[in-house]
């Protein structure tokens, strides 16, 4: 479960590790994960549309720069919102592929939170079109459900 994961599974989950400046002042232990800094408008509407997952199934993209913080805040939203359901991240043999197979044969169980950081990967031309349709497929059938995809992108990549 979801809030059963520590600062370790949201590394695998590919949230940014703090890391240590190198300075010769810095003698303390560096956390995993840096103290999260809510955003209070932009958080507040990512953990409802989060919540919403647990009536029905949805989708939520969270489009932004680089290292602006969007895989962190979706992890941050997940933890705080859905902490009693299961986490999958798609990733072997290749994303779209994982992806679009597993959706496909029905191996995802209602009450999971699909984890698309850098949703580019999984949408992108090759092979992403049989991933999107998928998905849609997925949403689009309440027998399946409830179920989050939850995503993150680059705006460079949000025209795809």
């Amino acid at each position: 479960m979801i809030g059963e994961l520590g600062e370790q599974d949201a590394l695998a989950l590919e949230v940014h590790q703090a890391f240590e400046a190198n300075t010769a002042s810095t003698s303390a232990q560096v956390p995993v994960l840096p103290m999260y800094l809510p955003r209070p408008e932009f958080d507040d509407r990512l953990r409802a549309a989060v919540a919403g997952a647990a009536h029905g199934s949805r989708m939520v993209l969270v489009v932004g720069d680089s290292s602006t913080g969007k895989t962190r805040a979706c992890w941050e939203a997940i933890r705080g919102e859905l902490p009693d359901r299961r986490i999958w991240h798609p990733l072997t043999p290749e994303r779209p592929a994982a992806l679009a197979e597993a959706v496909r044969a029905g191996r995802l169980a209602a009450r999971t939170v699909i984890w698309l950081d850098e949703a580019q990967f999984y949408l992108q031309p090759a092979g992403g079109e049989q991933a999107a349709a998928e998905l849609q497929a997925l949403l689009a059938d309440p027998a399946r459900g409830p179920v989050l995809i939850l995503g993150s992108m680059w705006a460079d990549f949000s025209m795809l």
